[in-house]
């Protein structure tokens, strides 16, 4: 299986703060009425309520990727799995 991270991309002038927060797990709901739990982060940054300062002048791009980890009981019911999470950059 092919794993990929989730890729943002922050687009703010030189200098801001970014402070970054999600919720720590995600539920993904099946076709066939199962469930797995996604357990988002951390980030390439930190962890939860990182807060990091952009380096770059005002048209740079800043990329941030988000692990997570999907728990997949030996008893998942087999099906297509859909959900998704949402995460919180704000800037100071």
């Amino acid at each position: 299986d092919l794993i990929e991270p989730a890729i943002f991309e922050i687009k703010l002038c030189q200098g801001r703060n970014v402070i970054i927060t999600y919720a720590p797990t995600a539920i993904l709901t099946g076709s066939n009425g199962g469930s797995l739990t996604l357990d988002i982060g951390p980030t390439e940054k930190g962890s939860n309520g990182v807060s990091f300062t952009t380096n770059n002048d005002c048209n740079f791009i800043t990329l941030l990727r988000v692990g997570g980890t999907l728990n997949v009981p030996g008893t998942v019911i087999p099906g297509v799995y859909t959900g998704g999470f949402a995460i919180t950059f704000n800037q100071e």
